[in-house]
């Protein structure tokens, strides 16, 4: 943390919001200062709050780098900074949870850094934490962010696509299906056993559309799409805003046109079938 230092001389404090992007091999403090911890951030400091901080600052998704002088003089969030970061740890625990499960482990890509978590249930909050794992598996200090997930509707999706139902939704019950039989003979009450088997199914209607500017269009592209995407035999991952998910397979697509209306206004219905747990 830099208190009432500047990098550039003097006693002013120098802010940008948006620093630009810019590669530095080190930084120079000119007058006289104490330093106990540096931290770079990519946000706008409020200085009245600056001078209130009485804890040692941490590594945060705003934090551009860090040192605390702990045995070391480098900046950063990864130890042995002199070895080239070879992958990334992405982590995720709900809000209160003591420990992390690891959502993927990511090659490290300079083009491509970018991750898009599609499995978290709606009216959940998560903690994210991303850590460089360096070639020699050294893990470093998180990168960490908090997400509260809010969504309405339906939301359908696969490693690859995500669609959302939200428009004129109508759903069927969901039933669970389990493995019982019922056997009569001569005894007071009938014999009833059970299997393992069990499992939720359901159907939804829907009327599926994609944003073109301010406008909701529905085309018949659209639609082929759509169609392939829930025939396609593969496992997909069905949630809804109460905070519901199931792994499913879905099946028995269908489409219902309206012909009183101009545009022939789609209405697509498709069963699923339960074939996993869903998300955490």
């Amino acid at each position: 943390m830099i208190l009432g230092n500047s990098i550039l001389g003097g006693n002013t404090c120098l802010t940008t919001a948006i620093p630009p992007s810019s590669s530095y091999d080190k930084i120079q403090f000119l007058g006289e200062s104490v330093l106990d911890a540096i931290q770079a951030l990519n946000i706008e400091a409020d200085p009245t709050e600056i001078k209130y901080i009485k804890t040692a600052p941490i590594w945060d998704i705003n934090t551009i780098f860090l040192s605390n002088f702990e045995d070391t003089l480098e900046s950063g969030n990864i130890q042995n900074a002199d070895k080239p970061i070879g992958k990334w740890h992405i982590k995720r625990k709900k809000d209160g949870d003591q420990l992390y499960t690891i959502l993927l482990e990511k090659e490290f890509d300079k083009s491509n850094a970018s991750y898009i978590d599609k499995t978290p249930n709606n009216k959940i909050k998560y903690d994210y934490a991303v850590y460089p794992v360096a070639e020699d598996g050294t893990e470093g200090s998180p990168t960490e962010g908090v997400k509260f997930v809010s969504f309405y509707g339906w939301i359908l999706s696969d490693d690859t696509t995500t669609y959302t139902f939200d428009i004129e939704i109508v759903t069927d019950p969901v039933q669970t299906v389990d493995d019982v039989k019922e056997y009569e003979n001569f005894t007071q009450f009938n014999v009833v056993s059970f299997g393992n088997r069990q499992f939720d199914r359901g159907s939804l209607k829907t009327i599926p559309m994609t944003i073109n500017g301010s406008a909701l269009e529905q085309t018949a592209d659209y639609l082929n799409i759509l169609k392939a995407f829930i025939n396609n035999k593969q496992p997909k991952l069905l949630k809804n805003s109460k905070g519901k998910s199931w792994q499913v397979i879905t099946r028995n697509y269908s489409e219902q046109y309206m012909d009183k209306l101009s545009e022939q206004i789609v209405t697509i219905s498709f069963d699923w079938q339960q074939i996993g747990a869903g998300a955490s």
